[in-house]
């Protein structure tokens, strides 16, 4: 029996066992449920899967990490959701408004489990809103910790913005304003 030969005669194989409930893998016993295979091929093919994950642990991950990626980046391109890839995603976000929901729902719900109260939640009892453990400074949102550490973090960016060149970004922007009126205007 030639090569195609085989090929038609296994895949008509594979659909009659499938049409007739039959384990397309043995074909001796009855497949459960949605499944094309019976019970016994399915718990060997995992436990073959689970043992070929453990001996090529380091391929499988590199390989499924390329694949995870390059579906990440296609659908980023494309503007839908990373996470579901059924709705468009969110104008400046990679994630639609159900899934920024749904991860929304979850912080707060591993926030909850760890005994961590929500930012909305500590700002009405009067906590900070960043770190949610310490009462907030009378008049403020925020606690003295964070407070200090705020105030640390804006000396350091106006540090760096006197050692940037004056005006930067103003200039950048009336440059390139300046170019687009002259190509518009006609010659």
């Amino acid at each position: 029996m030639d090569k195609e030969k085989k090929n038609t005669y296994d895949r008509n194989l594979y659909a009659w066992r499938k049409a007739n409930h039959i384990c397309v893998r043995c074909g001796r016993r009855k497949a459960e449920g949605r499944y094309t295979a019976c019970l016994m091929c399915r718990s060997y093919n995992s436990e073959h899967c689970r043992k070929y994950r453990e001996k090529h642990k380091e391929y499988v991950y590199c390989r499924n990490n390329k694949n995870r990626k390059a579906r990440y980046n296609a659908k980023k391109a494309a503007g839908i959701c990373v996470r579901c890839g059924k709705r468009k995603a969110e104008s400046g976000r990679v994630h639609c408004t159900y899934c920024l929901a749904r991860n929304r729902r979850q912080r707060e719900n591993a926030r909850r489990e760890k005994g961590i109260i929500s930012h909305q939640m500590a700002f009405e009892l009067g906590y900070c809103y960043w770190c949610c453990k310490r009462k907030a400074m009378p008049g403020k949102k925020i606690c003295k910790e964070c407070h200090d550490k705020s105030v640390i973090t804006m000396q350091k960016a106006r540090k760096k913005k006197k050692q940037m060149p004056d005006q930067y970004f103003r200039l950048a922007a009336n440059n390139f304003w300046r170019e687009k009126q002259a190509k518009k205007k006609p010659v």
